[in-house]
C-alpha cells in the first residue's frame, strides 16, 4: 500500500510516536464523505477529536437508505420477479422430491403473487440495512481496536469515534449502491454485479466458491482501504497494521458467513 494513505509514514520504526492529534477545523459530513473518495487521509483529519461525531455516520446512513427505497420503488417488478423465480425453483424441486404435489406448488405461487409480505420485507431491509451495517461493523472494529490500537490510540478508540470512521467510509458504499442500482435496473436482474462471481460466469450459483467470489469486488477493496485509513488515524498505528486487522477481520467474517449460507443451501437442496 502506498504511504500516501499512511498517516504515520514518517515513522520508520513502524510504531507511531507522533503527538496526539490536534483539534482541526470542523468539517461537514458531506465534505468528509467527498474527501473519503479522493483523499481518505484528509477525510479523517481531526475526526477523533471532533466533539459531535453523530452527523458523520447519520448522514451517509440516510443517503444509503434513500437510495435503497428509491431503487425499490423504481424496480419493484425486478425484485418481485427475482423472488418469484427463486420460489418457483424451490417449489419445482419440492415437487420433484415428492414433498408436495404440483397443485400445491401452483396454489402457493398463486397466493404468493397476491401477498405484500415480500415487498414489505424489501422496504424493511432498505430501512434497517444501512444503519445495522454501520453499527454492527463499528462494533466489530471497535472491539478489534481495543487490541490493535497503540497506547496513544486507545483513549481515542471510542464507539462513537468508530461509528464516525465507518460512516465516512460509507462514501464508498454510496457509490457502490448507485452503480449496483444502475446494473439492476439496466439488466432487469438482481444477480449481476461488479464482483468476481459475475466475472467468472458463475451468476446464480449458490455453492461455496461462487458465493465467496460474489463478496470480492473493487468496491469492497476500496472500502477496506478507506476503513483502514480511518482506523490507522484512530488507533494511532501504521496503515499496514490497520489494513491487516481490518482486512483479516472482514475475511474471517466473510468465510464464516458464506460457509454457513452454503451449508444451509446444501441442506435445502
Amino acid at each position: 500500500m502506498s504511504d500516501l494513505n499512511n498517516p504515520y509514514a514518517s515513522t520508520p520504526s513502524g510504531f507511531s510516536t507522533a503527538p496526539a492529534p490536534a483539534v482541526g477545523p470542523h468539517k461537514s459530513a458531506i465534505t468528509r464523505l467527498v474527501q473519503a473518495l479522493i483523499k481518505p487521509k484528509a477525510a479523517y483529519d481531526g475526526l477523533p477529536t471532533e466533539p459531535n461525531k453523530t452527523p458523520y455516520w447519520v448522514v451517509p446512513v440516510l443517503i444509503l437508505t434513500a437510495i435503497s427505497i428509491l431503487v425499490i420503488i423504481i424496480g419493484q417488478d425486478v425484485f418481485m420477479g427475482a423472488i418469484q423465480d427463486q420460489q418457483a425453483k424451490g417449489m419445482q424441486q419440492a415437487v420433484e422430491q415428492g414433498r408436495m404435489t404440483q397443485d400445491q406448488a401452483d396454489q402457493f405461487m398463486s397466493n404468493m403473487g397476491n401477498s405484500p409480505i415480500f415487498l414489505v420485507s424489501f422496504y424493511a431491509i432498505a430501512l434497517l440495512g444501512p444503519i445495522l451495517t454501520v453499527v454492527i461493523s463499528a462494533l466489530v472494529f471497535w472491539l478489534v481496536g481495543r487490541f490493535t490500537a497503540s497506547e496513544e490510540g486507545k483513549p481515542l478508540t471510542t464507539f462513537p469515534a468508530m461509528l464516525a470512521v465507518l460512516g465516512v467510509a460509507s462514501a464508498v458504499s454510496i457509490i457502490e449502491s448507485l452503480v449496483g442500482s444502475g446494473i439492476v435496473l439496466g439488466t432487469g436482474s438482481i444477480q449481476y454485479g461488479v464482483d468476481l462471481q459475475t466475472a467468472f460466469g458463475m451468476v446464480g450459483q449458490t455453492s461455496f466458491l461462487p458465493a465467496l467470489l460474489k463478496k470480492f469486488n473493487l468496491f469492497t477493496l476500496w472500502w477496506l482501504v478507506v476503513v483502514a485509513v480511518g482506523c490507522s488515524t484512530l488507533w494511532r498505528v501504521r496503515f499496514q497494521k490497520a489494513f491487516a486487522a481490518v482486512g483479516g477481520t472482514w475475511l474471517v467474517y466473510t468465510l464464516i458467513a458464506v460457509g454457513i449460507g452454503a451449508a444451509m443451501q446444501g441442506m435445502r437442496g
